[in-house]
């Protein structure tokens, strides 16, 4: 059955290579994800009365179209984030429970702090030990290495194009601040194939 190639992609055309059919497009061109590249009919160098190409025939467009395709990401995160990250210091407390009564407090001393917690039950007599150790935290204010987020964002993309088969054109990122955020725009040009059949 008579079919075109169509773009996968918003692309700017790189290569073409008509095998069967009619190319709609030359290098150079910028194309829609939809648009037709290779179209499933052949034309006569003739032309009817009102100058338009004659028809020769439908057929199964085949070839391969190539582009240059931009993979893109933006990207809003705060100039700075609070860790809380371990002080140093801890705390082990116990708690024996017995039929139901409780000896001891498993309260945390610290305002902020991590908890690990182990029970154990001490058999034959039915006796449960809780033991938590507490590690104090406290508030970290990091700020946000905004190149460093765009090298991560630029190599996820480059990964993402190279999977369908791409070649790296350029790489490109941007980062500004204002209101308290870093903006950071990734871009990744790659050549791959655009073509899929419709």
């Amino acid at each position: 059955a008579p079919s075109d190639v169509v773009s996968g992609y918003d692309a700017t055309d790189t290569r073409v290579v008509c095998e069967r059919g009619t190319a709609r497009v030359r290098p150079g061109d910028r194309v829609s994800a939809g648009a037709v590249l290779i179209e499933g009919a052949t034309y006569s160098t003739a032309t009817d009365d009102y100058g338009n190409p004659v028809l020769l025939g439908k057929c199964r467009a085949g070839g391969e179209v190539y582009g240059a395709v931009v993979f893109a990401r933006h990207l809003a995160v705060p100039v700075s984030s609070v860790e809380y990250v371990r002080t140093g210091r801890k705390t082990t407390r116990s708690q024996l429970k017995l039929f139901g009564l409780k000896i001891g407090k498993l309260a945390s001393p610290y305002a902020t702090f991590d908890a690990v917690t182990d029970t154990d039950k001490l058999a034959p007599v039915p006796i449960r030990c809780t033991r938590t150790t507490y590690y104090e935290t406290e508030a970290v204010t990091r700020e946000t290495d905004g190149e460093a987020v765009a090298a991560d964002v630029i190599r996820e993309l480059t990964t993402q194009a190279s999977l369908g088969g791409a070649t790296v054109l350029s790489e490109t990122h941007t980062v500004t601040s204002g209101n308290g955020l870093l903006y950071i725009h990734c871009y990744v040009t790659a050549e791959m194939p655009i073509g899929e059949r419709k």
